[in-house]
């Protein structure tokens, strides 16, 4: 397991080499956010691996190049514009009620899958 200190895509990229470079190599990545994964992907590519053949790769966010990879990313998706909504409407009520409670607030994200994971009953 790997624990990002920041979400460069330098991060991602040096991380990934790291996880490649092991003896053991994952068969899998999970990518915290966009920025992360293109320096995953620049990684795994530079290593000259395949999606999904020889690892598997998730990813954090839905970003809009994410299905036009050779191997569509499998991704979790959080609901953008309603978190943007939320946090809007939480701002004005804590200006027009500084002493409400903070509320707690969770929303569902999306699992879509594509083409990124190898299906276990392949092997």
């Amino acid at each position: 397991m790997i624990i990002l200190k920041d979400n460069r895509e330098s991060r991602g990229y040096i991380e990934t080499k790291f996880l490649l470079n092991l003896e053991n190599p994952p068969t899998a990545i999970f990518s915290p956010c966009d920025t992360v994964t293109l320096g995953v992907l620049e990684a795994i590519y530079e290593e000259k691996l395949k999606i999904p053949e020889d690892i598997s790769l998730i990813a954090f966010d839905d970003f809009s190049l994410a299905t036009y990879l050779d191997s569509p990313l499998t991704v979790v998706s959080q609901p953008i514009e309603d978190i943007g909504n939320m946090a809007v409407k939480m701002m004005v009520e804590r200006i027009n009620n500084p002493i409400s409670r903070m509320k707690k607030i969770e929303l569902k994200t999306k699992f879509t899958i594509r083409n990124s994971v190898k299906n276990i009953k392949d092997n």
